[in-house]
């Protein structure tokens, strides 16, 4: 009779630990500014619109540069990726790159992070590239003349 309860708590504290592990820091919300490797620009947006913007410079009349990650698939490092100003949502249809609503359902604001610093929407297989003039979109991997001009680091 001992060994079956000792046993059954074993079990139980067993599937605490494990219901406690499966809670980990990266899969909550995370607060984050991107910066371009190539540019030295943040990620920004203002009203609908993504763009880049010194990093120092994002006040309240300008673009905002913060972001909130939310991990929507962990087994797969699915994550959507929120503005903090407007609360909208990091999209793309597919070359252009904007800010909407946020729905886990549009996959092109689902994306994905390479351990090199790439940004994908997973609709796509593309890349979140940052160009010299401060614009954003997505390009096919390693379609630029810089490569890193589509690696961010989150900072």
């Amino acid at each position: 009779m001992n060994h079956k309860l000792k046993t059954l708590t074993t079990a139980a504290t067993g599937a605490v630990a494990l219901v406690v592990m499966s809670v980990t820091p990266s899969q909550a919300d995370t607060a984050h500014i991107y910066k371009n490797r190539h540019t030295g620009l943040c990620l920004a947006g203002k009203d609908r619109t993504v763009s880049q913007y010194d990093c120092s410079l994002a006040g309240t009349s300008s673009p905002r540069t913060g972001w909130t990650t939310s991990v929507v698939d962990p087994r797969y490092g699915f994550a959507m990726i929120r503005h903090e100003a407007t609360g909208l949502c990091l999209d793309t249809n597919g070359s252009s790159v904007y800010l909407s609503g946020c729905s886990d359902q549009d996959l092109g604001q689902v994306w994905t992070f390479g351990s090199d610093g790439a940004m994908s929407p997973v609709a796509f297989g593309t890349r979140l590239t940052g160009w010299n003039d401060g614009g954003v979109s997505v390009r096919p991997a390693g379609d630029v003349d810089v490569v890193n001009k589509q690696k961010w680091d989150a900072v």
